[in-house]
């Protein structure tokens, strides 16, 4: 029997999140514009043209659900060209707040996941949780469907993405069932 289970859950706010950082960028990039053509800043007219460019790109051109590291979301969300282009205008708090604003949409955009071991199941979002075996009544995978059933009559179910190791539901439920057993004596 395997030892550790890792479960993605889709994310169902995936496409609408997506759908507003283009309109997002979007506005910047037209703010972005209109500032460097009335205060004749070429440097953020450039990264206008960049940020549009990646808009683009976004809207035609890119595969959805590929898998980047948290720099290359970054850069390749094109805010990064939108925050370069308000520093060269020195709005340096609007930059900021962009920053924080594209940090936060990196985190909660990506997939959620799950590792199950012998101390208990690790719930990975914008947060960690970690919870023992001793907090569930029940943990159910059933065709693709995962239920966690809490004692506290709190019930999450998901969609799950991806399973590994892949050797079945079956031997999951088992392995959830044997650690809470053991845990409750």
């Amino acid at each position: 029997m395997t030892n550790e289970y890792t479960i993605v859950i889709l994310n169902e706010r995936f496409r609408r999140l997506h759908t507003f950082r283009i309109i997002f960028l979007w506005i910047n990039v037209i703010l972005l514009g209109w500032f460097c053509y009335s205060l004749n800043n070429i440097l953020a007219g450039i990264f206008a043209a960049l940020a549009a460019c990646y808009a683009f790109y976004d809207i035609f051109f890119s595969k959805k659900n590929i898998y980047h590291n948290t720099i290359e979301k970054f850069l390749l969300h094109g805010i990064l060209f939108a925050i370069i282009g308000w520093l060269s205008l020195q709005f340096y708090l609007l930059a900021l707040f962009l920053a924080a604003w594209a940090f936060m949409g990196l985190k909660i955009k990506e997939h959620f996941w799950l590792k199950l071991n012998a101390s208990g199941l690790t719930f990975h979002t914008f947060f960690v949780q970690e919870y023992s075996w001793n907090d569930f009544q029940n943990i159910i995978l059933k065709d693709g469907l995962l239920t966690l059933d809490f004692k506290t009559n709190k019930i999450f179910q998901a969609t799950i993405f991806e399973q590994t190791p892949e050797n079945g539901e079956d031997n999951f439920n088992a392995f959830c069932n044997e650690h809470m057993k053991n845990a409750s004596g």
